[in-house]
């Protein structure tokens, strides 16, 4: 059975992806830890600015938790596109060797 793609489908899968992106993780960590992050440093939400202002540990949760924001919404866009897809399988799938022979014969 093929599910067609409709547009409702894509503008889900933008609205989930626009979503993940706008959840501000360096703010989050930032102000758990009592720091004005827009007020210090390079006024910057971002995985550095909280590596400068608050510490390695928060910086390096606040680059995993984006990397894994951006990974997710990719996830999300490739199965709505093509939900029969196998790029996230293991092992992967094999691919066929090429033709040694031609199909027809030139006449």
């Amino acid at each position: 059975m093929t599910e067609s793609l409709t547009l409702a489908d894509l503008v889900l899968a933008a609205g989930v992806a626009f979503f993940l992106g706008s959840i501000p993780t360096a703010w989050m960590v930032a102000r758990a830890r009592g720091v004005r992050i827009f007020a210090v440093g390079t006024r910057q939400a971002g995985a550095t600015n909280v590596y400068r202002e608050v510490g390695l540990a928060a910086a390096l949760f606040v680059g995993i938790v984006d990397a894994a924001k951006g990974a997710i919404a990719v996830i999300i866009a490739m199965r709505v596109v093509s939900p029969t897809t196998r790029w996230l399988a293991w092992p992967p799938t094999p691919t066929p060797p090429p033709m040694t022979k031609p199909c027809m014969k030139a006449t």
